[in-house]
């Protein structure tokens, strides 16, 4: 094997590849990153393969001298956990690159094996001369030559398990047993003298790994000839370090399209573009599909499953643009356009004549005209805008080319349809918002808003320029006799033609004027109610009134209840006799308006006559229990209760204590040895009253 010096156009992918499947990646000028040693493991089933790769060329160049030794722990589930790890040395030699006859024996073909051959270039070709002009550039220019060494040398190891062993960064460990847990560190053979290199560790089981799942969607996207495939490799960026692709032509047989593998550039820009990496086939015939293969490569040079997608490229190539030669109108609508192709494609399938208000489009295509077709009409023209005319070709694949476009005025004499669907709404301020159905006429200007206070009444204009929107604000004068107020709307085209007025809309406005008061006529007081007698309001569209009571110490009035406006007369039954009452009315409105209020008016039920007192009225002293027990009877039965009066010696009777329903009270308050007398008053709830009873005298003696 013949090796060749590394020219300095490699220094260019510094940085650029991703490599190591993430154990590795070439770093970029400006990053600083401490040298370290990342390691995978992979088996199946009966054997573990390991892969490692230092971060640096430092570390990388350190390892090529000194080599690395590979030791081993099996875990076993019964050991304690903080019991020592005893590891076992595999490597009685350290792991180094091989030397240069071994390449030539193990390689005679470098190009059976190209990733190999990159290998043994990286450890053993010479550099080519720096060709600088002083000491800091030849530094340079000799560490980014270094750097792409260590790059390309790590990369080729990910892609060719030959290339990996060769470089000393591959160990396979045969003597394991199946279903066994394992620990492997893996470390250089010797320190280096100012380097400071960790060890590198990595637990396995002995299983056997299917093959990785890429965990990204390939997007497929036709072109002309050609088809482009394209997927985000970051999504897998610690999985696969390259990719291959295959393509079927009936979905069996599968042929590598690419030889070299696909790499993502991974530069801060790429980074930061999101940018995907992409594929493209330029071999396909258009319309015939082809099925695709995409792979990913790991560390171990392992394919992954497969990502599939199928597609077909179709014709983009439109056919040649035709040229309009006359455009003239012809009667209302209707406009005759005449146009050429020059040398029409084989393929063409015919013709869309398009209109559109604007030059730039979007043009409204008409139904396909015959691909003989140069001649032809379209009534979809408008007058008062701008009408502009395009012709298209088309062809087998719908492809569209398309004319210069044409400009056609039209002159109109045609008024746009009346509005219609008018709605009015007034608020309690007077802001009347008009709203109605937008008018379908594409050269439709706007519209015009028209009043009237009476139906028979001549409308005027209250728009100035017309109305573009469909909803017409106004502000009106509440403080009015004036019921309803009427509206008209007229839309206008762009040569200013009027439609018919739209149907009359009549708006009721708020009534914000009160109703008149009611005015009381009579007031009856009787030992049980009030009896209310009042006039009406003379507002015609009162339709209920409010009856309000209070007592004098009262501040609020309090409404006791809501009568219909045809209401003349009101008893009051939830009086009480002897108390003083005050009344009022209010008339509302239909609009809620309520009127001042009436004049108030007063009463004072009475009580029609004394009810009889007490009898049988006796008055017991009970020295061992120092109480007075006062027993009675009564015959009445409208709820009432007793209260009892007492003096003691030569005081007047006082109220004391109420006895509630009973005709039985114990006195157990008692001053002293002394005169007591007695008395009882009873008390209906109607406000009655008998008269105060005979009273009864008891005296206790002194001890």
């Amino acid at each position: 094997m013949r090796l060749r010096p590394i020219p300095y156009r490699l220094v260019i992918l510094l940085g650029l590849l991703s490599l190591g499947a993430g154990m590795a990646r070439a770093q970029e000028p400006d990053s600083v990153r401490l040298p370290s040693l990342a390691v995978q493991a992979w088996s199946d089933g009966v054997r573990v393969v390991l892969r490692w790769a230092p971060s640096s060329f430092l570390a990388w160049d350190h390892g090529n001298t000194v080599g690395y030794h590979v030791e081993r722990v099996r875990i076993d589930p019964q050991t304690p956990p903080t019991a020592p790890l005893r590891y076992e040395r595999l490597t009685s030699q350290p792991v180094r690159p091989w030397p240069l006859e071994t390449w030539r024996q193990r390689l005679p073909d470098p190009n059976a094996r190209p990733q190999a051959a990159i290998a043994a270039q990286m450890l053993y070709g010479s550099p080519a001369p720096l060709q600088a002009t002083d000491p800091f550039t030849a530094a340079r220019r000799r560490a980014a030559e270094q750097e792409n060494r260590f790059s390309f040398a790590l990369f080729a190891a990910d892609l060719d398990s030959l290339a990996a062993e060769g470089l000393g960064l591959r160990y396979e460990d045969a003597a394991v047993e199946p279903g066994a847990t394992y620990i492997y560190r893996v470390f250089a053979a010797a320190p280096h003298p100012t380097l400071r290199l960790d060890t590198a560790y990595v637990t396995v089981t002995v299983t056997p790994v299917p093959p990785a799942v890429p965990d990204f969607t390939v997007r497929l996207e036709p072109g002309d000839g050609q088809i482009r495939l394209c997927w985000d490799p970051r999504l897998a960026a610690y999985a696969f370090t390259a990719y291959f692709v295959e393509r079927s032509d009936d979905g069996q047989h599968y042929q590598l399209l690419t030889e070299t593998p696909l790499v993502q550039i991974e530069t801060r820009a790429t980074l930061a573009e999101n940018r995907e990496l992409c594929f493209t086939d330029s071999t396909t015939v258009n319309y015939q599909t082809y099925h695709y293969r995409i792979y990913g490569i790991d560390a171990f040079a392992h394919r992954s499953r497969p990502v599939e997608v199928a597609g077909m490229s179709r014709d983009l190539t439109p056919p040649p643009p035709p040229i309009i030669e006359e455009a003239e109108h012809v009667r209302e609508s209707t406009v005759r356009l005449r146009w050429r192709i020059d040398t029409p494609s084989p393929d063409l399938s015919g013709f869309y004549i398009g209109i559109s208000n604007s030059p730039d489009g979007p043009f409204e295509l008409g139904e396909q005209l015959p691909p003989s077709t140069r001649e032809a009409t379209d009534s979809r023209a408008i007058s008062g805008i701008n009408n502009y005319y395009v012709v298209l070709a088309v062809d087998t694949a719908g492809n569209l080319s398309s004319s210069m476009p044409r400009y056609i005025h039209l002159i109109d004499s045609i008024p746009p349809a009346p509005p219609t669907g008018l709605v009015a709404r007034v608020d309690t301020t007077g802001i009347l918002t008009l709203r109605w159905q937008p008018n379908r006429e594409p050269d439709l200007l706007g519209y015009r808003v028209y009043r009237a206070n009476q139906l028979d009444h001549t409308f005027t204009l209250e728009t100035g320029f017309p109305l573009a929107d469909t909803v017409f604000v106004d502000t009106l004068n509440l403080n009015t006799l004036t019921e309803a107020i009427y509206y008209r709307v007229v839309a206008l085209d762009r040569n200013y033609n009027p439609s018919p007025p739209s149907e009359p809309i009549r708006v009721r406005l708020p009534d914000r004027v009160p109703p008149v008061s009611p005015l009381f006529t009579r007031v009856t007081p009787t030992d049980s109610s009030v009896i209310l007698e009042w006039l009406p309001s003379s507002s015609p569209d009162v339709v209920r009134v409010h009856l309000y009571r209070k007592r004098p110490n009262e501040l609020f009035w309090t409404e006791i209840a809501v009568l219909d406006s045809t209401a003349r007369r009101y008893e009051d039954t939830t009086v009480r006799p002897e108390r003083r009452y005050y009344y009022t009315l209010r008339a509302e409105d239909e609009a809620g308006n309520l009127s001042p209020p009436a004049p108030s008016v007063q009463a004072r039920p009475y009580i029609r006559a004394r009810r009889p007192p007490i009898a049988n009225l006796q008055a017991r002293y009970e020295a061992r229990d120092r109480r007075i027990v006062l027993r009675w009877s009564y015959q009445e039965t409208d709820p009432h209760w007793f209260v009892v009066y007492r003096s003691f010696n030569d005081a007047p009777l006082r109220r004391y204590r109420s006895a509630g329903r009973r005709t039985r009270f114990e006195d157990l308050d008692l001053l002293g040895p002394g005169t007591y007398r007695y008395a009882i008053q009873v008390f209906f709830e109607n406000g009655a009253a008998s008269p105060l009873s005979e009273p009864v005298t008891v005296v206790i003696p002194e001890d």
